[in-house]
């Protein structure tokens, strides 16, 4: 049985395999609402440049969010 790979695994992969450097993305993470139930955005940039973004209740959960984009 074949292992799933993740999107934030597929993405470093990439990184390291065909760009060489992985230090290129950043994440910018907020939460957004009440105190006691936010909404976390995240968005991640590859050379300051916006990839991908999503919203999530959990802030662990966040990893995944924006990478689908690549």
């Amino acid at each position: 049985m074949a292992e799933r790979v993740h999107n934030r695994q597929a993405l470093n992969n990439y990184l390291q395999e065909v760009r060489r450097n992985t230090t290129r993305l950043t994440w910018e993470k907020n939460p957004e609402g009440p105190d006691h139930r936010p909404t976390w955005l995240a968005i991640a940039y590859l050379d300051g440049i916006e990839w991908g973004r999503g919203q999530g209740p959990l802030r662990a959960q966040l990893w995944k969010l924006p990478l689908n984009v690549f």
